[in-house]
């Protein structure tokens, strides 16, 4: 017996160490308990550094910069949901409707090119719909669906178009997405038309952009050419976003292949997309700093499924928690407010992406829901 304990010790003392020779803390009383309070002072970090009270929404980096990024400003809305989510705050609802007011104003309604960027802010609108019961959160979450669905088209098999200057090229980003949108509204309406388009985009994307050995999730198809599919672009949220679709799709399909499915992207993401210390990779700043944040929040959103075996949820809790203990231990800024870096494993330095300081804000909320 003493033997084997003895073992046991070196496994664990081996998984805490990296060949860099940096530990993990691992303590899990001492993460419970951290873990709320973490997750409050990365949300009033982001508010501190990045909310711009004039035109009440995010800056688009910690310099204030005032340039628009549309689906940028969507997650900040996730943001800001989560944190009422679990604060229960009043002004933060006060926060939310000036929000819709703010994004509003600075993009000259809801609409644009992108139907991806338009799917991201009718997921946010949608929870920010349920959390405070606000109508036009919901109608606004509707007409965004009418416009996106305007974007499907039989080039390349069918799906969403990336943008509509560019009907050819279809992508993970828009039609997971809508797909996500179009559940939740055919959940709460009951409207077949939601779940209609939901399933033909599933369907598509299955037989189109998904590696069924594997689970991998790869990017488009039509970029570069009628019929060429971007097999080496791998990204962390196309993973996140399908998982994501097939966790809405599966009670309402009564089909176990999606719940199935989601599992075995979530499995193969785990493995497919470490970096440094085994913890996810770093994708850099810009578009690609949000990248991780949303594979963290629908990753969170399968842990919490009920079908879920105790087992994957215990594999999906620690993984996260280790990547938050690692970002909480090196990749932040020395003093409060808190910045994150892109890279969990190092601190940030000079401007830094709202996107990149919402994954982190992000991997912190998820752990604090543990």
């Amino acid at each position: 017996m003493q033997t084997l304990n003895i073992f046991y010790t070196i496994v664990l003392l081996l998984l805490l160490l990296n060949c860099s020779g940096k530990s993990v803390a691992t303590d899990d009383s001492q993460k419970l308990n951290n873990a709320v309070e973490n997750a409050d002072k990365a949300f009033q970090s982001l508010i501190s550094i990045y909310w711009d009270a004039h035109r009440n929404i995010f800056y688009s980096s910690n310099t204030k910069n005032t340039g628009l990024n549309y689906w940028w400003q969507a997650h900040g809305l996730n943001a800001l949901v989560d944190a009422a989510e679990r604060e229960g705050n009043d002004s933060l609802f006060t926060m939310i409707s000036d929000f819709y007011n703010g994004i509003g104003n600075a993009n000259n309604g809801f609409i644009n090119d992108y139907y991806d960027d338009m799917a991201w802010m009718g997921i946010a609108l949608i929870r920010a719909y349920v959390l405070t019961g606000t109508r036009k959160y919901l109608d606004t979450s509707i007409l965004l669906w009418h416009d996106i669905s305007t974007g499907w088209n039989e080039t390349n098999g069918g799906g969403i178009a990336w943008n509509k200057n560019m009907l050819t090229y279809k992508n993970t980003p828009s039609n997971a997405t809508t797909a996500i949108l179009s559940f939740r509204l055919y959940t709460i309406t009951g409207e077949k038309k939601y779940f209609d388009l939901g399933e033909k985009i599933m369907l598509w994307l299955q037989s189109t952009l998904i590696d069924e050995s594997s689970g991998m999730v790869w990017d488009g198809i039509g970029r570069t050419g009628a019929g060429i599919i971007d097999y080496n672009w791998l990204f962390t949220y196309n993973q996140g976003i399908y998982i994501g679709a097939c966790v809405e799709f599966y009670p309402i399909s009564d089909d176990e292949l999606w719940r199935e499915r989601a599992i075995k992207t979530a499995d193969n993401a785990l493995l497919a997309f470490n970096g440094n210390l085994n913890i996810l990779k770093d994708e850099g700043s810009g578009d690609g700093g949000l990248f991780k944040g949303i594979l963290i929040r629908y990753l969170k959103s399968l842990y919490d499924q009920a079908y879920l075996d105790q087992a994957k949820k215990d594999t999906y809790k620690e993984y996260l928690r280790k990547n938050a203990d690692v970002l909480w231990k090196y990749g932040k800024s020395s003093s409060y407010p808190y910045l994150f870096n892109h890279d969990w494993t190092a601190p940030p330095s000079g401007e830094n992406d709202l996107s990149v300081q919402l994954s982190g804000v992000f991997l912190m909320e998820a752990c604090a829901g543990f």
